[in-house]
């Protein structure tokens, strides 16, 4: 996914929502193509991956007790 700013340099890690509040990925800020640019992991697949190459056993998603807006 293609994000446009206003992500800036610090915002990087934070959740991506979708329309009913399920976090679908990872904000990726200032992006090299095109320069400036925000873009967004894939959830599933970043954590499959860390799964798979991690070393950590059991490694997985919680549910959350907090949430954080500016």
């Amino acid at each position: 996914m293609y994000l446009l700013p206003p992500g800036v340099p610090g915002d990087s890690g934070g959740g991506f929502m979708d329309a009913q509040g399920r976090i679908v990925g990872v904000l990726v800020s200032l992006n090299s193509i095109p320069p400036g640019s925000n873009g967004l992991s894939d959830l599933g697949r970043a954590l499959a991956y860390a799964q798979k190459h991690s070393g950590l056993k059991g490694l997985q998603l919680v549910k959350g007790t907090e949430t954080f807006s500016r």
